[in-house]
């Protein structure tokens, strides 16, 4: 019974993990069919292939997903390559506008370093940039003038790159902070 129990747990807690990345990847296609929608109602190619780029990337990314989950038993390494965490932002941004606009929320990124490059595990830094990002506007979007806010900075002396997500929603109260970094805790109600 013990046995059943832990392996039903561990289930749960997988699908839970895969659809949390399947949501993040969705809203991404949804940024990028956005775009394409508003390229073909101006007739604006350049608009359309932008669209098109970030539809692209995230087929790319439910492509990882699924060799992921292919090699879910065995333990992943964190795949460091160089990156630059500017581009990392940027597309960031564009996959979620959509998704903020069509909740009243502004997003804004501060200006950063036109590069700013290091090494890093680019997928799964994204992945916790967009999450933090749908925190944000979701915490923003029922308030008037919500905002969530990107800024980018870098310290060459002691060689760190910080990405702050900030925005003007309700906040957390003492339980909810202490709760914030356990595994698939969400105040959502879901």
């Amino acid at each position: 019974a013990m046995v059943e129990s832990e392996r039903l747990a561990a289930m749960g807690q997988t699908i839970a993990t895969l659809s949390h990345h399947i949501k993040n990847i969705l809203q991404g296609i949804k940024g990028g069919s956005y775009l394409i929608d508003e390229g073909l109602e101006q007739s604006d190619n350049e608009v359309i292939r932008k669209g098109w780029g970030i539809v692209e990337k995230n087929q790319a990314r439910i492509s990882h997903l699924v060799m992921d989950m292919l090699s879910f038993s065995k333990k992943r390494n964190p795949g460091v390559t160089e990156m630059d965490v500017v581009v990392m932002v940027n597309e960031s941004m564009e996959m979620m506008a959509a998704r903020a606009d069509e909740d009243g929320v502004a997003l804004v990124c501060h200006k950063a370093p036109a590069t700013l490059a290091c090494h890093g595990d680019a997928a799964a830094l994204q992945h916790a940039l967009l999450n933090v990002i749908a925190n944000g506007i979701d915490a923003t979007k029922e308030r008037e003038g919500g905002s969530v806010e990107v800024s980018v900075a870098c310290d060459k002396g002691l060689g760190v790159i910080e990405v702050t997500v900030s925005d003007n929603g309700v906040g957390m109260n003492a339980e909810e902070r202490e709760q914030a970094f356990s595994l698939f805790y969400s105040n959502k109600g879901h």
